[in-house]
């Protein structure tokens, strides 16, 4: 193939513009700068190359390379989604949903990710599940969000799969199904998705679709932890997600990965039964019966060395 180049060996495509600035982006191939990243793809956003511009409004938004700036980033985020990008709109969703540079308008973001979504942007599926489940900016449909975690999920994405898995093991948006929930977080596990794992091992604690095992769940939850998992499930509990408020209680419940608290595991089920999941009910039960044990021999302790 013949490739036109200015005198100085610039090459003239606008798509071959952006693919080296793509390399410096990712640092394949060459070593990563995100500068030189940046000036690449300001030579091919200026022939309007549509995927230049969308890098571009991202790295203004994130402050990648260049000065962060939220006016430039929804500017060339505004353009490059006019132009039909998937993930411009995804991102321009973004920024309208945390109202980075405007006003919050989840309306906006439910209709750019929607479009972006139709298109098989696989990331704005899954936050297009994220919106259905919450009723931001959509109607709330647990159907609905799960649907749109199946199409990601079926195209590979490991969050869409632990997503669909745990529908499955809850029975939310769709039939229970312990089997189908242990393929679709398997799948997940397997392409390093560390929920997926965690997941895995609660299922394996609990006996839910499989023989009981302690000591496998303690390992399959180990290693998702290992990998990061509590920040994931901390995040994921901040945002009144009840199932992950369950699981994070649970962990201190047990003092798996953290230092045992009875206080902080109530917390967080008592969060998880306000949001409406009466599974909490017998988590909140058992740990009142051991506060109330250990209060009590506290209180012989206390007592005996009195005497």
């Amino acid at each position: 193939m013949t490739v036109n180049r200015e005198g100085d060996g610039t090459p003239t495509d606008p798509k071959e513009q952006f693919l080296i600035g793509l390399d410096y982006y990712t640092g394949t191939f060459v070593r990563q700068s995100f500068e030189e990243a940046f000036r690449w793809f300001s030579i091919a956003a200026e022939q309007d190359d549509p995927n230049a511009l969308c890098l571009l409004g991202k790295m203004y938004m994130y402050g990648q390379g260049v000065g962060q700036s939220y006016p430039l980033a929804l500017g060339y985020l505004e353009r490059a989604s006019e132009m039909d990008v998937p993930q411009a709109k995804y991102e321009l969703g973004l920024m309208y949903q945390a109202g980075m540079g405007a006003d919050p308008c989840p309306e906006k973001t439910a209709s750019l990710w929607s479009s972006a979504a139709d298109e098989g942007y696989t990331t704005a599926q899954l936050g297009m599940a994220y919106l259905c489940e919450t009723g931001t900016g959509v109607p709330r449909s647990n159907r609905k969000a799960f649907e749109w975690s199946l199409l990601a999920a079926r195209q590979g994405l490991s969050a869409a799969q632990t997503k669909v898995g745990i529908s499955y093991e809850e029975g939310v948006g769709t039939d229970r199904s312990y089997p189908d929930a242990e393929r679709w977080l398997r799948t997940a596990a397997e392409n390093g998705d560390p929920r997926a794992l965690f997941e895995l091992g609660w299922m394996r604690y609990f006996g839910l679709g499989c023989k009981e095992s302690q000591t496998e769940a303690k390992r399959l939850i180990d290693k998702a932890l290992d990998r990061g998992v509590y920040d994931i499930l901390n995040r994921e509990a901040m945002t009144s997600n009840p199932y992950s408020q369950l699981r994070l209680g649970w962990l201190y419940d047990m003092g798996w990965g953290v230092k045992q608290s009875c206080f902080r595991a109530l917390a967080w089920y008592s969060g998880a039964r306000f949001m409406g999941l009466k599974g909490a009910e017998r988590f909140i039960d058992s740990i009142c019966v051991r506060m109330e044990a250990e209060s009590k021999a506290d209180n012989g302790r206390e007592t005996s060395s009195i005497i």
